[in-house]
């Protein structure tokens, strides 16, 4: 429920606010040729392209007109990334240089 998930977390923005703030953090990391766009799979970067490229549409779209929907829209970003740096802390783990560090 909306008004429970608002007084736990103490917000003030609108629903309106976070879907606005999500379209930019979808600008700035997800879409093609974004500032920092993010490594993610082209089947999600499509989903994202289709869900939010278009701002109005986005706004427009009830489907996220909950905190909860929201709250989540970035989880498959946020898996992809927390996989791609584990996977590059094991393998700088099991380098040489990282040996070396262990000694000294």
């Amino acid at each position: 429920d909306d008004d429970q998930v608002r007084i736990k977390l103490n917000m003030s923005y609108s629903v309106h606010d976070y879907k606005l703030i999500a379209a930019q953090m979808y600008e700035k990391y997800i879409a093609y040729d974004a500032e920092y766009e993010i490594n993610i799979d082209g089947f999600n970067k499509r989903k994202y392209q289709k869900l939010m490229s278009n701002t109005d549409v986005w706004l427009s779209n009830k489907r996220f007109d909950n905190l909860l929907a929201l709250s989540t829209l970035f989880q498959p970003c946020l898996d992809q990334m927390s996989s791609l740096m584990l996977a590059s802390f094991l393998n700088w783990k099991n380098s040489t240089e990282y040996a070396r560090l262990q000694r000294s």
